[in-house]
């Protein structure tokens, strides 16, 4: 296995350029530090549309339950 550390996502993008990925390799990025700058209320109110307005993912409970647990 090969695995490479970067520190940035500039680094990333710039390996990606040159990177080729062959049908039998898979490209895997574990970027927790990305996790981070996602906007939270945002993102939580668009998986709220997406399950119960556009109706795009299973609805397993109330809106209320799905935004609290979220």
């Amino acid at each position: 296995m090969n695995t490479t550390k970067m520190k940035t996502i500039l680094d990333f993008a710039d390996h990606l350029e040159s990177y080729k990925i062959n049908d039998n390799k898979m490209l895997v990025s574990y970027d927790v530090n990305l996790f981070t700058q996602i906007p939270l209320d945002e993102t939580i109110d668009y998986i709220i549309d997406l399950i119960y307005k556009q109706e795009k993912l299973f609805i397993i409970a109330p809106k209320s339950i799905i935004k609290r647990v979220l």
